[in-house]
Formats: structure tokens, C-alpha cells, sequence
């Protein structure tokens, strides 16, 4: 099972011409590679295309694909969790039996979180406080008060100098 399976949605004008239709990926876009220094890349973005079988990494942009393939954990009746091998037989320390069938399969989803901003010790020194009620409207005053030089030296650089 790939989670980051493409939803096509065609070009309402031209249906039958992949080229025109809208595609969304729903974890990771492969499109934002372009190639190691090349224009239009995400910076910081890459990944081996040959890391995994079904990357496709060349070729028009619609046909680029990055799978993130994952793999179901079966549990028994009594608790005992396994898999099922290239073969689709139960690899586990005890096996399904009619006493003991698969009552249940499951998946799971690890995020790694050492990107995320932390407006706290990004923010100069203003943090984030509890909204107020100023002249008709909420002020939530965070936005303003958040310094990406913090987070990067270089971005902000780059920022000053475009």
C-alpha cells in the first residue's frame, strides 16, 4: 500500500489528457526535486532515486512518483501480532489458527518533528500569549512578532537581499 498515492483529478476541458490534470500528493510532493542544484527545487529537498522500487524521478511531471509504501501488522485473537511475507503467509512467534484467527490489522504513522518552528524561541523574545479582544476583532499579535533570522541566518540573508 503506497500512503502518498497521487489523486488525479482531470482538466474538466480536456479529460482524457493526463498532461492537463490536476495532481495532489498527499505527503510528499516528488515534483519539488528537480535535481541536485538544479532551478526550481525545493532547498533542502531531496531524496536517492534509487532508494525504493516505483520512484520515478524522471520524465514530464505528471509521471513523477515518490511511494511511501507501508505494510500492515496483523493481531490474533489473543493478542499476537505478525505479518504477512511476499508469500501472504502469516510470519509471527505463534500463528492464526481457528482458535486463534486475525481479528485485526494495523498501521501506523511515525512523523519526524525536528523541523517545526517553535514560535516560542523564535518570536524576539514576544511569546505567545492568550488572544485579546482588541477593537472589535481578536488580536492574535504572533505573526508579526515571528523572526525567521532565528531559524536561519542565511534565509534571512537572502530575504534582505532580494
Amino acid at each position: 500500500m503506497d500512503l502518498n498515492r497521487p489523486v488525479i483529478n482531470p482538466d474538466p476541458s480536456d479529460p482524457e489528457n493526463i498532461a492537463r490534470a490536476s495532481i495532489h500528493f498527499p505527503i510528499v510532493d516528488p515534483r519539488a526535486f528537480k535535481g541536485e542544484g538544479q532551478r526550481g527545487s525545493i532547498e533542502g529537498f531531496s531524496y536517492d532515486t534509487q532508494g525504493l522500487p516505483g520512484i520515478v524521478a524522471g520524465g514530464a511531471d505528471y509521471l513523477k512518483r515518490l511511494p511511501m509504501p507501508v505494510q500492515w501488522l496483523y493481531m490474533l485473537a489473543d493478542g499476537s501480532v505478525g505479518y504477512l511475507d511476499k508469500g501472504n503467509r502469516f510470519v509471527g512467534a505463534i500463528q492464526p489458527t481457528e482458535e486463534n484467527p486475525i481479528t485485526s490489522r494495523i498501521a501506523f504513522w511515525t512523523d519526524d518533528e525536528s523541523c517545526k518552528v517553535n514560535v516560542n524561541t523564535a518570536s524576539e523574545g514576544v511569546y505567545w500569549d492568550t488572544p485579546r479582544w482588541i477593537r472589535k476583532r481578536i488580536d492574535f499579535s504572533l505573526h508579526a512578532s515571528l523572526r525567521l533570522v532565528n531559524i536561519s541566518a542565511t534565509l534571512d540573508t537572502r530575504l534582505r537581499h532580494a
